[in-house]
């Protein structure tokens, strides 16, 4: 169980998060209870019928559902989800209201008796049983009552840790064998892996953390701790929590293109899913989960930017550098980092939140250049950030930094194709306001005695400024 408690910290990150929007959404859509049918009310929408199906459906091929129109009705009002599609009943020939699902748990908006029996939700009718009643069931448990089904006894490479009363058969569709999402293959055996070299032919190495599920938790849950029978149901205890594990899947069924879905997914769902790549990059840097975190997190970045979603408040302001950086902020890393400027012309932070001082362009990266800000014409009297941060924290929407009052004017590591040398004491571009701001800079700093080549500099850019003060006839 070692890859499983390995991620039990991205589970538990990505449960608290999603875990109050999905419940209002779920409580919302079920009356606030799952204890009974709830779509419609009292509607047998997708009950399995002989006649009749109650105001508004009719018994289409054996199902309560209704006639529409692909991409032109709205099956809404029936079941949030629902739609209108040609692929469930008698594919390709009618068109009808229908529920898509991938597990039985996708129906339970629709009820505690709906299953997902070939990909769409369905349940047996409420109509009065018939005057034959059928054959008792199968024994799910392999005690008395009818044939037996073979015990759940896997065997397997790693043995379970948890013992059921159950068939296997009964089992696995508790525990969802097979799918995309669980721990369990389709013989009842943990899969766990770290990639695709862990995997058998035709598998590869699927990290639910960043597969898009529409749902709290997909997966069976940190630990199963028994299955057992009640009143001839298979039921299984599970540890609170959410593992999203690193599972062997078939690469058929569930390809890569299935995990980090961006192209449909809104500002919100982009969040999150931003955010859990963010978890598995820092709960496990260096391995293949990382790297597929980073692939989808430049994915989401390119997608947010295309529909100009605002900062990432699920990402904390937390930035890896060589000097630690240690500004308290609640406000999110995009959020922080607009307010504080990183990366841009002015700011000591660099685009990753780090500082990014220097004394000449030798102590800079490749393509960048130490610019001298000090230089810089402005009509703010300091337009940089004060040499210290306090703490930055939500005001409304907006996030707000506390600093010091000083104004240091910092030389700093710039991006030499987006600030070349030709911005720095452009004075042909400056008001008089900007000019007078500049002279006074500059002066103070020349009292310093800064070294020769700096003082040059700082007195070439205050010789050309008050030329053009002169040239404009600024007041003195």
């Amino acid at each position: 169980m070692t890859q499983q408690r390995e991620t039990r910290e991205i589970g538990r990150r990505k449960l608290l998060r999603l875990r109050h929007v999905v419940l209002a959404l779920v409580l919302a859509a079920c009356g606030g209870t799952l204890g009974k049918r709830t779509a419609g009310g009292e509607s047998h929408f997708l009950e399995t019928c002989r006649a009749d199906c109650g105001p508004g459906l009719e018994c289409i091929s054996g199902v309560c559902t209704r006639g529409c129109l692909v991409d032109e009705s709205d099956c809404s009002d029936l079941s949030p989800g629902a739609t209108c599609t040609n692929q469930s009943v008698e594919p390709g020939t009618l068109a009808v209201c229908d529920l898509a699902c991938e597990r039985d748990r996708d129906c339970t908006v629709l009820g505690r008796d709906f299953r997902c029996p070939e990909g769409f939700c369905r349940a047996p009718s409420r109509e009065a049983p018939p005057d034959n009643p059928p054959d008792p069931p199968e024994n799910l448990g392999g005690g008395g009552g009818g044939p037996s089904l073979p015990p759940f006894a896997p065997q397997c490479e790693t043995p379970l840790d948890f013992a059921s009363a159950c068939s296997i058969e009964a089992t696995c569709a508790e525990l969802h064998c097979g799918d995309g999402f669980s721990q369990f293959d389709q013989n009842g055996c943990t899969r766990y892996c770290d990639s695709d070299a862990d995997c058998g032919t035709g598998e590869r190495c699927r990290h639910t953390a960043l597969a898009k599920a529409g749902e709290d938790c997909p997966s069976v849950g940190e630990e199963v701790e028994a299955c057992s029978l009640e009143d001839g149901r298979c039921s299984c205890s599970m540890t609170e929590g959410c593992d999203w594990p690193s599972i062997c899947v078939d690469a058929t069924a569930y390809p890569a293109s299935l995990d980090c879905v961006v192209d449909d997914a809104t500002c919100s769902e982009l969040n999150t899913l931003q955010g859990d790549s963010y978890d598995a990059m820092q709960s496990k840097p260096g391995t293949d989960l990382a790297a597929a975190a980073a692939r989808c997190d430049a994915r989401v970045r390119t997608r947010r930017d295309a529909l100009g979603c605002g900062p990432n408040p699920l990402i904390p302001f937390l930035p890896e550098c060589a000097e630690p950086v240690d500004i308290p902020s609640n406000c999110g890393f995009e959020a922080t980092c607009a307010a504080l400027g990183c990366g841009d012309g002015l700011s000591q932070f660099g685009e990753d939140g780090c500082t990014r001082y220097c004394e000449t362009s030798a102590d800079c990266g490749a393509g960048q250049r130490c610019r001298h800000t000090r230089l810089v014409l402005s009509e703010e009297e300091c337009p940089s950030l004060g040499s210290e941060v306090e703490s930055c924290s939500m005001a409304g929407d907006v996030c707000e930094c506390s600093t010091t009052a000083d104004c240091p004017r910092p030389d700093i590591c710039v991006d030499a194709a987006k600030y070349p040398a030709s911005l720095d004491c452009a004075v042909e571009s400056a008001s008089c306001q900007a000019l007078g701001n500049g002279e006074f800079e500059l002066q103070l700093y020349l009292e310093t005695e800064p070294a020769t080549d700096v003082a040059n500099e700082a007195q070439t850019c205050l010789d050309a400024i008050r030329a053009q003060q002169q040239a404009l006839a600024c007041a003195e």
